[in-house]
This record gives C-alpha cells, sequence and structure tokens, in this order.
C-alpha cells in the first residue's frame, strides 16, 4: 500500500493523460465519463481527496455516479418521512440512521436499473393510472383521514373515488400529485422486479417432507449432554501462538482503526428534574453563564486551564473518526452528532469550538491532538481474543468428555454417571422440530430426530453451546396418507415462506431478490463518499 501511495502521482498522471487524449478525440464512445470514473475511482482507492468528486457526487455504484444533489433530496425525503413518522424532532442518531436510509435506497436503485431497464419494467402512463384508479391503501388512508369518498361510518366508497378519477377530479394538490405519481414510477419497477424473483422460489419433496415431520411427528427423547459454559475456565490453556494467530486472522475486519482526531471536551448536561417547568429557561441560562466563561478563558489560555476555574466541571477525551461507524467515536451518553465529528477534522490543531449542542445539553471541546490508520494493538484486545479462544476451546473439551464417557457407558444414562459435568435427561417429548429442556434446538438436531429410528442412540452432536448424545425412545411413524392429503396447502405455505417475508399477510420483503441484491453488492465496488462530506 505504501508503494502504491509512493506511486499514486504517476498512476495519477498517466490517467490525466489519457483522459485529456479522450477529449481531444470527442469524448468517443463516453470516453469523458468513463474517465471520470476511473480518476474518483483511482483517488478514492487511494484514499485521496478529488476536490471536484466531492463537489460533485456522495459516491458512486459500479459504474454508476450518485449526485449529491440527488442523495440531498432523498436524504430529505427519508428526515420528513421519519419526522412525519415520530410526530417530533429528531435527534443526531435519527437523522443519521435517514441518511443511511437515503443511500441504502440509492445504491439498491442503481443496482437494480439495468435490469429495470432490460427488462423493460418502467411505469407507462396507461400503468400509472390503472394503478392510481386501483386507490392503493396510502391514498385510500390520506383520503379517509381528510373525509373524501367517505360514508357516514368513515367507511371509503370505491365507486365515488373512482368516478373522480376517471373524471379528472383527483383531489390532490399538483404539488402533491406530482410528487406521489412520481414516487410510483420510482418505486413501481423495483417493485415488479421484486416479484419477478420471488416467482423463482422453489420447493421440492424433500423440504415438504422434512417440514411435515419437524412440525407434525412428535417423539420422546433420553439424553445426555454437557453445556460447555458450565466448565472452568481453568481446565483449559491458551497459547500465545493462538492468540496472535486469530488475530492476525481476524485485525482487519475487526481491529482497524481509522484516522482520528483527539479532541478534549467539557459537558454541561442540562437536566430540568426537580426544577418547576417556570424556571426552566432561568435554570438553562445559568448554565450557559458559566459555558461562556469557560470558552472565554479557554481562548485566551486552554480549555484544560479554563474548566479549572469551575468547580464541578471535568475535563473528558474522545477520538472521533469520519466513518459513519459507531457513532464516529462520539460517546454514547453525547448522541450522534456530525457536526462535532466536522468540527474535529475541518479545523487545525489547537482549535477551540464555539458552544456546541448535543445530547441533553452542550459542551465546549479543542483539538489536542490526532491518531494515523493502524490497528488495535493485540495488548488491548488480548483478552476478548482469549475468550474467544476459551468459548471455542469448552466445546471441543466437552465433546472429548462425552466420547470417552461414552466409549465406557452402556447406556445412554450410563453416560451422565461417567462424570459430573454430565447432565442426563428422559422421558422428554416434543416436536421433532421443538425445542427441548436444557438443550434447546438446531438444525442439527432437527436433521438427527428426523433420521433416527426408536431404540437408536446418536452420535454426539452440538445443539447451540452444548455436546449431546441422545436415544430415541418413541417416534411417531411417518403417515405417507396424512402428508399427502396436506401437501399442496404445505407446499403453499413453505413457497409463499420463501418467496414472501410477511407479518399479518402483508408482504414487507422478497428473500430471493434480497439475496441477489447482497450478493450484487459483495461483488460490486461501491464507492461511499459521505463520510468526507457531511
Amino acid at each position: 500500500m505504501t508503494k502504491i501511495r509512493e506511486n499514486s502521482q504517476y498512476i495519477l498522471g498517466a490517467f490525466l493523460i489519457i483522459f485529456l487524449a479522450s477529449l481531444s478525440l470527442g469524448g468517443l464512445v463516453g470516453g469523458a465519463n468513463i474517465m471520470d470514473l476511473a480518476i474518483g475511482k483511482i483517488y478514492f482507492m487511494l484514499g485521496k481527496d478529488h476536490p471536484q468528486h466531492l463537489t460533485r457526487y456522495a459516491g458512486y455504484v459500479g459504474d454508476e455516479w450518485i449526485e449529491r444533489q440527488e442523495f440531498e433530496r432523498e436524504r430529505s425525503i427519508q428526515i420528513n418521512f421519519q419526522r412525519n413518522n415520530r410526530g417530533v424532532d429528531l435527534d443526531g442518531q435519527a437523522i443519521i440512521s435517514a441518511e443511511n436510509s437515503a443511500w441504502n435506497r440509492l445504491v439498491d436503485e442503481a443496482i437494480q436499473k439495468p435490469l429495470i431497464n432490460k427488462l423493460g419494467l418502467k411505469v407507462s402512463s396507461d400503468e400509472l393510472f390503472e394503478y392510481i384508479l386501483g386507490a392503493p391503501t396510502d391514498l385510500q388512508n390520506y383520503f379517509i383521514s381528510q373525509g373524501l369518498f367517505v360514508d357516514e361510518n368513515n367507511n371509503f366508497i370505491l365507486s365515488d373515488y373512482q368516478d373522480a378519477v376517471r373524471n379528472g377530479n383527483f383531489p390532490l394538490l399538483e404539488d402533491q400529485r406530482q410528487n406521489y405519481e412520481n414516487n410510483i414510477r420510482r418505486s413501481l419497477p423495483a417493485r415488479k422486479l421484486q416479484e419477478i424473483f420471488a416467482v423463482t422460489g422453489s420447493v421440492n419433496d424433500i423440504e415438504l417432507k422434512n417440514n411435515y415431520m419437524n412440525n407434525n411427528m412428535n417423539c420422546i427423547l433420553e439424553y445426555s449432554y454437557i453445556n460447555s459454559n458450565s466448565i472452568a475456565d481453568s481446565l483449559l490453556e491458551v497459547t500465545e501462538e493462538e492468540i496472535v494467530g486469530k488475530y492476525n486472522d481476524n485485525k482487519e475486519e475487526s481491529y482497524k482503526i481509522y484516522p482520528a482526531r483527539v479532541v478534549e471536551y467539557v459537558y454541561w448536561k442540562i437536566d430540568y428534574s426537580g426544577i418547576d417547568s417556570l424556571y426552566h429557561t432561568e435554570h438553562k441560562d445559568s448554565i450557559m453563564d458559566v459555558t461562556y466563561g469557560v470558552m472565554d478563558e479557554a481562548n485566551i489560555s486552554s480549555l484544560a486551564s479554563s474548566i479549572k476555574l469551575v468547580e464541578g466541571t471535568k475535563l473528558d477525551t474522545m477520538k472521533l473518526t469520519l466513518e459513519y461507524e459507531n457513532l464516529s467515536g462520539v460517546p454514547f451518553n453525547l448522541g450522534a452528532n456530525r457536526s462535532l465529528v466536522r468540527f474535529a477534522h475541518d479545523n487545525p490543531l489547537n482549535t477551540i469550538s464555539d458552544i456546541i449542542q448535543v445530547k441533553d445539553g452542550h459542551l465546549i471541546c479543542q483539538i489536542i491532538g490526532e491518531t494515523e490508520i493502524g490497528f488495535k494493538p493485540l495488548d488491548e484486545v488480548r483478552a476478548s481474543i482469549k475468550s474467544q479462544l476459551i468459548r471455542d476451546k469448552k466445546l471441543d473439551y466437552a465433546k472429548a468428555i462425552i466420547a470417552s464417557a461414552k466409549e465406557k457407558a452402556l447406556s445412554t444414562a450410563d453416560i451422565a454417571s461417567q462424570n459430573d459435568l454430565i447432565k442426563y435427561e428422559t422421558d422428554i417429548s416434543g416436536l421433532l422440530g421443538g425445542s427441548f429442556k436444557g438443550i434447546g434446538s438446531s438444525p442439527t438436531l432437527k436433521g438427527t430426530l428426523r433420521a433416527m429410528e426408536v431404540g437408536e442412540t446418536s452420535q454426539i452432536i452440538e445443539v447451540s453451546s452444548n455436546a449431546v448424545v441422545i436415544t430415541m425412545i418413541e417416534k411417531d411413524p411417518f403417515s405417507e396418507d396424512d402428508f399427502n392429503i396436506s401437501l399442496e396447502d404445505l407446499r403453499k405455505e413453505v413457497l409463499d415462506g420463501k418467496r414472501y417475508s410477511k407479518y399479518n399477510d402483508r408482504v414487507y420483503g422478497f428473500p430471493p431478490f434480497n439475496e441477489y441484491l447482497s450478493g450484487v453488492k459483495e461483488d460490486m465496488q461501491i464507492g461511499d463518499y459521505r463520510s468526507k462530506i457531511y
């Protein structure tokens, strides 16, 4: 990476030559746009900021740019949506959530656009008219709330509504109607694409049979097991070599540290509890007077010196990164706050802030240092790595104890007599796909129980954090006739479950399409400039 950075000026110079050549040739085959995208990606991969791209774009998805204006428009839509749902002003976390929703929607649309165009799924004027004529639920709810097209019991009158639509008397203001139609033109093609993917969902007879057995066949079990959490840490050894290996395997994903600005701050929480509402303003003003006094003194000396003048104030430190992760380093009690993050990264070292409003109060801060990109030191994460390794070793240890006991035992009950760590349960009944006392459930357990015969004892299986040996005491016989009778209803139920995510018969997700979208995102290059801009 260091070598790439050292040679970045030559790489960018080469791309600039090609770019100028493409301009001189008249931008053949969209050459100018292609080079624009290529140069932007080179800067992004090198960790550099191209001023033109940060001015124009919020990021890119594959070969599709996302304009800043486009992102900001979608951001406003999502913020208004959240504000209308909550009915209150949004805090910093809610605004960041709205920004993420806006970004994710634009990324999804960029991925969907080629398929929508290729399959001809854009909405025609006739299709739009028929959709509105069908009185979608959101329109019905809006008109009912306005007292339009309803009877004396506030029930929606479909015929009156459809007559108004056909006669051109659609009772929406022009900008409301235009916004609604634009939203339908935008959302309906995606919905049609999702439905197409849903049709590809399939189910075979083996899946149906397994589902039937899980939910209709009962069994009675006895089993011996060890919950690995009951094993003492002192029984296990974790070597330094194992810890270092685990750290190296996971450090890119789990222990990466982004460049950060180190900020000292003093926080005043405004707590109105126990104060009459008549005196809230006076209480807040008294705290603000203290704050202004600290800020004035800080600008003369430093923040660390100025707080010594005020009893009860405390200086804390935070490391703020630009990335939209873990509140960017802002302490949880202060809430998400991008203005604080931007102050830290947009100003020189030693700059003292104005008063910054945060959750439940305000603060003053001073930039005192910065850190480079890197990784958390091994010593800082050693304890958590050791805990992970011990957790894994405990299950292996439990399986080893069960295996040793099983070799010496004459029955499942006898296994438990071989070691005090082993627990035993008998005459435990339930469905094959159910949860069982002490051990719970897992796909492995369900598959094992379906395959077992009465009197058979299993090998050691893992069920959650347990090592288990099971004996099948009783089991309902599989009824081919009953299965065939329920087959069609079962097929529809299982197939619908694969095609749609539902709640109270309302579709809110399409698993086949979501799987496709996730797969595309893993393989596609996506550049997110937002943390460098907002």
